[in-house]
């Protein structure tokens, strides 16, 4: 039955139809004369409504128009608000929807929006939709040429006999919007123009083959079954368990009310989840008795009735598929007490909930090798719950074990071989957690290893622990949310699960020992992703062991190759080791992925060169004009750009940046796999010691990488040297050879760097002297012979493209070191062909040493670097078979240290200059040529026969972290010191300077012992010594002071100036400053030690109280104006400064400055405080060596009263 008001609408249509016997003619016909529809004018009829978009109220944002192929002829097509058309970047809730209409429920069961429409292109597939009283959700459709059925959303808001109300506003122009549906029928999907629910369910077993492998009989079944029980219960007994069991068996022994409060829109709990998982699991493990086992029960019916959800929020696939988990492990490990009904009941929720998920129910959403199909909503939501329920209803498994089987798992498999993550670190490690974890429970019920070998999952977790860097966050590899969204400058929480399930599975003692640190880190938890707990993981018999004892490089093979380089393990801001990373895969994918094949990045005291811009910005992240035309392209990144003016991308929308090309979506592996290869690994050489390489190089060739034919080859070749020298402790070398197709492109060699570089000739200093870092890299470009250096960057051009700056600056308080220039190296000349040759080295900012030498080598055949007593050489002219003479340049070394590469594998003799010669073996996939030899003449040839000389590389003596590693609460930083840390007759013991020298103190070596000035008090500590001096007072020690190697130990347990806890389990001693305790109470981390302080005259007296961690000490000085001038240093970006006062001089009033150099100061911030502790957040931005603080003053006098000045780091 119709209203006047659809009745009107019905006489308008038909006028249109009148004038408009076309659909590209449509005119705009508004209804200025409409009214809101009468409550209760439509009604759902059996769970069901259908009803015509032209017959639904709309706006004059929407025309009416004739379209033969719509059902009923006609369409409303989203026009919008202005002329000429505009998108609409967000919902405007104040305004009133573009389409609108009422009806009435007849049901109280969750009901699923569809939708017909006609989406025509990347820029019209896009609206916004809510019901009710929720919030607008975006929806983004695949475009189509066609009409189509879009499957929209599931609602669980509608109670029987309700009014209900759909609104639609457009967010992209030319959405066409045919007709609605809204059944309660989850089985229906619509096809045909006409199709309507029958009622009759649906057949869903030929989506996928049917799995290979089922769920073994009886429970439990998800993880475990009865036969793992008594390992278990044997590892729970550890005592290495003692304190997660106690804090499980808390959880599964509290008194829950799991019935969720269902008025409001949104009442998920995460609380509740481990907590009834952990009451199931005591009671699967025999651990609790049958009357528990029941409550639990009850709880996770009321929880699985009650629980809502709100879309509109953001994405709530990921709490869904918890909550659906929950429901799965209370069925399977409390099997025995459910009754059919209950089965029944948490069967129907189960694929009710899933219908809500990302990839629906069935769960065919989305690709099988990339994207969020690749996370949870395959691998675990549906998986699991399919176990439990399998005798019952095998459908949940059956769907999903047969798509992971038959569409996913192969790719893993493949994937884990080369030791990589497709996905780089950030989803990288996020997309392992899944992966590991359906590995897991595919173990759990008998069938091991589907995903992947056991030592395969080891080797993928330590490319992420190779991917860290010092200062506590990760090399940057495809897209990056950990830089913008990390503390800066803190070490950043990988999810403990990643390693946590891969220590599971594999039983690797790194693997275990990082599982450990991340644990520490993020805070012990009794699960897992809410259902997985700690106790099924356990593996305490197994020894961790620290990273130092790795490799210090390793490569990555097909289709992910790559080579991971360092000079040492140490960690900290002021760690000495540098780092390099070049990626070289073979193959492109879309998902997270950057145009970078063969693309370098180095670290030492700071990122110096990067990946340029920030996936987390204040424009957001994915699919932000920064993302498209900047920070995913080439020209962010270290790689070379090859300018075609008519050059395209992706049909013109995107900016022509002259690099890579980027990727179309891949679903299947067999996709992925049939694409031509975009580069192509030629060599590669670690060695000649693989543990402590001299040379870790890779070359690959880039040529499809560039697409199109702009580029007839480019093979690029990069080497990393540990020089194995305090002052210059690596270098590494570029070498490009890139012939175009036309000379009239442009070639640019790129480097990237968050500072505006120095360049001086064919030199370019980069430098981090900010926030405590202190790297300099220098690069000299020896090829082209003739050439340009250019600097592209600062205000306006941050993410500069081919004339177009697409900015996306830090978010408040964070810093994803997105940079802010790059260089470019362009030959003067025009050629088709050109060599680029750029060597670099790595130093100390702060030491002023003298320029490291770095001389270019050339023959005929050959080009090269002389650096120290390393050289390196590359082919000009493909692979060397014949005989060479190369001239070892005299550069003040006995011996030098040399690798030629491009070199033919087989037997090769290296004779030198006086006549002495040895044989070597070149391997076929590594066609490099590593040897010894005295400056001078030395020839390679190729032998035909023979055995190489067997030759023995000692390993370079590198810092090692010792038996524990050293932590840092208030920095949330690991500090590596000067000498390996010592357990010893139960007591930890550190080196005594090293350890005052990285808290602040100042220190002096005297007859075997240290003298320190720390937290204004002066130690004395001496060898053999059972007592410390403090400020003059002797304090006896638990453990005598010794000298082990050379260097002092101490207890730092036995010092009052610390703080100590140690943690056995992580192999982990906290150590904070007992001075700073307080900071800590009241939330501080990552705060500033000022190194000196300055005062206005007069005030001097009691200066230092105002860093000295006491919050009753005060600074007190009279006067208006009256200052403190506090150095930190070196420049460092600040977030927040806290003022402490003392309580009788509240209101204060203060006014902050800042300077970067000591002699312009600009005022930040005046005001007055209302309590005693005052915190200040500060402009975006705030850079500051010198921080003033000016007293004006209090409320009652003149006295300024400050007991703290708290400086809290913050983003650039």
């Amino acid at each position: 039955m119709k209203n006047k008001l659809t009745k009107l609408v019905s006489v308008l249509c038909a006028l249109v139809l009148l004038l408009s016997t076309y659909a590209s003619a449509a005119e705009k016909v508004y209804n200025d004369n409409l009214d809101l529809p009468q409550a209760g004018t439509l009604k759902m009829e059996n769970g069901t409504i259908v009803f015509e978009a032209e017959d639904m109220v709309y706006e004059k944002t929407m025309l009416l128009q004739n379209d033969k192929e719509a059902s009923g002829g006609k369409v409303l097509r989203a026009w919008g608000k202005n002329t000429p058309q505009a998108d609409r970047p967000q919902a405007e809730p104040n305004e009133p929807a573009d389409i609108y209409m009422e009806f009435i429920s007849d049901t109280s069961d969750p009901v699923y929006l569809w939708m017909r429409l006609k989406l025509p292109n990347t820029g019209s597939n896009s609206f916004f939709y809510k019901l009710n009283n929720s919030s607008y959700i975006a929806k983004h459709p695949t475009e189509g040429p066609d009409y189509q059925w879009v499957y929209i959303s599931s609602f669980e808001i509608l109670e029987a006999g309700m009014s209900a109300k759909l609104n639609i506003q457009y967010r992209e122009p030319n959405v066409l919007f045919d007709k609605i549906l809204i059944t309660t029928d989850m089985d229906f999907t619509p096809v045909e123009i006409n199709d309507v629910p029958t009622g009759e369910g649906k057949d869903y077993s030929g989506l996928y083959p049917a799995p290979y492998i089922t769920p073994p009989a009886g429970h439990p079944r998800v993880m475990f079954t009865k036969e793992d029980i008594p390992g278990i219960l044997k590892n729970i007994e550890h005592p290495d368990m003692k304190e997660i069991y106690e804090l499980t068996a808390k959880e599964a022994d509290e008194k829950l009310d799991a019935k969720l409060d269902k008025t409001l829109k949104r009442n998920y709990s995460a609380s509740l989840l481990p907590k009834i998982t952990n009451r199931a699991l005591f009671y699967a493990l025999g651990l609790r008795d049958k009357t528990h086992g029941r409550e639990t029960v009850q709880n996770a019916l009321d929880y699985l009735e009650t629980v809502r959800f709100d879309i509109s929020l953001g994405d709530e696939t990921r709490v869904i598929g918890q909550t659906m988990m929950m429901g799965a492990v209370v069925y399977d490990w409390c099997y025995d007490l459910l009754t059919d009904e209950e089965k029944a009941f948490i069967i129907k929720r189960m694929k009710i909930l899933a219908k809500q998920t990302e990839v629906g129910y069935p769960p065919t959403g989305g690709q099988s090798i990339f994207g969020h199909a690749s996370e949870g909503e395959v691998f675990a939501y549906p998986f699991i719950c399919g176990i439990a329920t399998y005798d019952e209803d095998p459908e949940m498994y059956n769907l999903s074990a047969g798509r992971i089987l038959s569409e996913m798992a192969p790719a893993r498999v493949m994937w884990n071989k080369t030791g990589a993550h497709s996905l780089g670190y950030s989803y990288g490690v996020t997309r392992f957690d899944w992966e590991t974890m359906c590995n897991l429970v595919f173990a759990g019920m008998g069938a091991e290893n589907v995903l992947g070998e056991d030592e395969d999952f080891a080797e993928v977790s330590k490319w992420f622990m190779y991917s860290r860097l010092p200062n506590g966050a990760s090399v940057k590899i495809a897209d990056d949310y950990v830089w913008p969204a990390r503390t800066p400058r803190t070490w950043w929480p990988t999810p403990s699960t990643s390693f946590a399930f891969a220590s599971a599975i594999t039983d690797d003692p790194y693997v275990k020992q990082a599982s450990m640190v991340e644990k520490f880190v993020s805070g012990y938890a009794t699960t897992y992703k809410s259902v997985i707990p700690d106790i099924l993981l356990a593996n305490p018999e197994i020894e961790g062991k620290h990273l130092d004892t790795l490799p210090l490089a390793r490569r990555t093979t097909y289709p992910l190759s790559s080579i991971q380089a360092r000079t040492n393990w140490t960690l900290g801001m002021d760690s000495n080791a540098a780092i390099a990373y070049f990626e070289a895969r073979e193959k492109q994918y879309s998902d997270h992925a950057h145009a970078d094949l063969g693309t370098f990045q180095i670290y030492y005291k700071g990122y110096l060169a990067i990946n340029g811009g920030s996936y987390g910005g204040t424009t957001g992240g994915w699919g932000t004009n920064h993302y498209k035309n900047y920070s995913t392209r080439t020209i962010s990144h270290n790689g070379m750009t090859v300018f075609d003016n008519n050059e395209t991308t992706w049909g013109s929308t995107l900016a022509n940046d002259g690099g890579q090309k980027l990727s179309d979506d891949i679903y299947l592996l067999e996709e992925y796999m049939a694409k031509e290869d975009e580069a192509k690994t030629e060599a590669w050489y670690i060695g000649p010691n693989e543990d402590t390489p001299e040379f870790s190089f890779i070359k690959t060739n880039l040529t499809n990488a560039y697409g199109g034919g702009k580029v007839t080859n480019h093979e690029r070749s990069m080497v990393f040297m540990d020089l194995n020298n305090d002052d210059y402790p690596a270098a590494v070398v570029v070498f490009d050879d890139i012939t175009s197709s036309n000379k009239a492109f442009s070639k640019k060699w790129i480097m990237n760097m968050v500072f505006e570089p120095e360049i001086s000739g064919d030199t370019t200093t980069v430098i981090r002297n900010d926030n405590g870092y202190n790297g300099k890299l220098v690069n000299k470009t020896l090829l082209p012979a003739e050439h340009s250096i250019t600097a592209v960057g600062g205000e306006g051009k941050e993410s500069f493209v081919n004339g177009v700056n697409y900015p996306n600056a830090d978010r408040p308080n964070t810093d994803s070191e997105q940079g802010s220039w790059r260089v470019e190296v362009s030959p003067s000349g025009k050629k088709t062909r050109d060599l680029f040759l750029n060597s670099m080295y790595v130093t100390d900012y702060d030491r002023d040493l003298p320029q490291l030498p770095m001389y270019k080598e050339e023959t005929s055949s050959l080009s090269g670097v002389t650096i120290m007593d390393r050289c390196v050489y590359f082919s000009k002219e493909k692979q060397i078979k014949s005989a060479q003479t190369i001239e070892i340049r005299d550069n003040g070394y006995a011996e030098m240290k040399c690798l030629v590469t491009d070199i033919a594998p087989g037997l090769w003799r290296v004779t030198a200059p006086d006549g002495s010669f040895k044989t070597y073996m070149v391997e076929e996939d590594k066609n490099s040529l590593y040897f010894r030899a005295k400056p001078g003449n030395v020839t390679i040839s190729k032998l035909s026969s023979g055995e190489p000389d067997y030759i023995q590389y000692e390993k370079m003596s590198k810092p090692k972290y010792g038996d524990f590693l050293v932590y840092n609460p208030d920095e949330i930083l690991f500090n590596t010191l000067s000498a390996p840390t010592v357990i010893k007759n139960g007591k930890m013991l550190v080196p005594a300077k090293s350890l005052f020298e990285t808290y602040g103190g100042e220190t002096a070596e005297s007859n075997g012992g240290v003298n320190a000035k720390i937290s204004s008090e002066i130690y004395v500590i001496n060898s053999g010594n059972p007592y410390a001096y403090v400020n003059g007072k002797g304090i006896l020690l638990s453990h005598v002071p010794e000298i082990i190697n050379g260097c002092l130990y101490v207890n730092p347990e036995d010092l009052p100036c610390f703080t100590v806890s140690y943690d056995k389990a992580a192999k982990i001693l906290s150590v904070r400053l007992k001075k700073y305790e307080n900071y800590s109470k009241q939330g501080f981390t990552s705060f500033i030690i000022p190194e000196k302080i300055s005062t206005s005259q007069g005030s001097e007296d009691g200066k230092e109280k105002l860093t000295d961690g006491d919050f009753t000490s005060i600074w007190n000085s009279e006067g208006i104006g009256e200052y403190a001038i506090l150095d930190l240093g070196s420049v460092y970006s600040l977030g927040q400064i806290a003022l402490a006062f003392s309580s009788d001089a509240v209101p204060s009033y203060y006014e902050i400055e800042v300077s970067e150099d000591g002699y312009t100061y600009r005022t930040l911030t005046k005001g007055s405080t209302k309590e005693s502790l005052c915190k200040i957040d500060l402009p975006y931005g705030t850079k500051a060596k010198y921080v003033k603080v000016k007293g004006n003053g209090n409320i009652n006098n003149r006295e300024n009263k400050i007991t703290e000045v708290i400086l809290i780091m913050g983003g650039e």
